[in-house]
């Protein structure tokens, strides 16, 4: 599950291939989601009855396994037109929102810690 470390507004994941990720949010950015994207998300948030931006930190701080999930069920064909578009939007906001990833990367020598780049 993606967490904040230290406070710093840092959310780990892992890629499909166990890599470590991190990245940081930037809500400001919501205006940037494409509007056909934002109306999806904003009917979502409301049948959930939370507020659009809560809803767009969800789901860019759902871990990417989380989000494998509804991505094999949308290659299946499950969960109907309403899931697709919800995933299409969920992708869009991702990649919107989300700012600075950066990758674990091993230390230099054996023995060198790893560090973030």
């Amino acid at each position: 599950m993606s967490r904040r470390t230290h406070d710093d507004g840092w959310f780990e994941d892992e890629l499909q291939d166990g890599s470590p990720i991190r990245y940081r949010i930037r809500l400001d950015r919501i205006s940037e989601i494409h509007p056909d994207a934002l109306r999806v998300l904003t009917l979502a948030a409301e049948t959930e009855g939370v507020p659009v931006a809560d809803y767009i930190r969800r789901v860019a701080e759902m871990p990417k396994r989380e989000l494998h999930v509804y991505r094999d069920q949308v290659r299946r064909g499950e969960g109907g037109d309403g899931l697709a578009l919800r995933y299409e939007a969920w992708l869009e906001a991702r990649r919107t929102v989300h700012d600075d990833m950066q990758f674990l990367s091993k230390g230099a020598k054996p023995g060198d810690p790893p560090f973030w780049i």
